[in-house]
């Protein structure tokens, strides 16, 4: 018997969706253009069908539970209590940023992680992460043109991605990783 979990991101203004098999991913889809309350079941559907599964063969959903955009939050989490009610499968919830982070350190091994996710004006979530994911500076929401909140790190190379990188000044320590998303 496989373990079987449908991922779901509605955090950004990319609605990801994937399936994971025994760790492996079998099928990933996402819309780019902020429509996940009427794409989000399609997707869905789509991945079960190139997984070549079937709704009643998941074993749990796991969802991104933030921070990010509060609609579309709040449109993943309903889709999947929905789904893990109807199934009776668990919910597994996983950190947005930490997510992002350990992408980050997929692409970038020997760095401190500084994902953001735009909140709009100058500001973005982000949090600061050493190489095992542990927190340096935890989750807020921070002005990112004002980089002082870094200062602290000036000696260290700092790798940064997500959807409001683009925000931060130029600092001789930092590297994008814009592929990261």
């Amino acid at each position: 018997m496989h373990t079987n979990i449908l991922l779901l991101d509605t955090a950004t203004a990319r609605c990801s969706v994937a399936i994971a098999q025994d760790g492996e991913i079998r099928s990933s889809e996402y819309l780019d253009h902020q429509q996940h309350a009427s794409g989000l079941t399609g997707l869905i559907q789509l991945c079960l069908q190139k997984a070549h599964l079937r709704i009643q063969e998941l074993s749990a959903v796991c969802v991104a539970a933030g921070p990010g955009s509060y609609t579309g939050l709040r449109i993943g989490v309903a889709t999947a209590k929905a789904i893990c009610f109807a199934q009776n499968i668990p919910l597994l919830a996983v950190d947005t940023l930490q997510a992002l982070a350990a992408a980050m350190r997929q692409a970038e091994p020997q760095a401190l992680y500084l994902p953001t996710i735009d909140a709009r004006r100058e500001d973005a979530y982000c949090a600061l992460y050493d190489a095992q994911l542990q927190a340096l500076l935890p989750i807020d929401c921070r002005t990112l043109t004002q980089a002082d909140f870094l200062a602290p790190f000036a000696t260290h190379r700092i790798a940064t991605a997500g959807n409001a990188y683009q925000k931060l000044p130029s600092l001789s320590n930092l590297q994008t990783l814009p592929q990261i998303e």
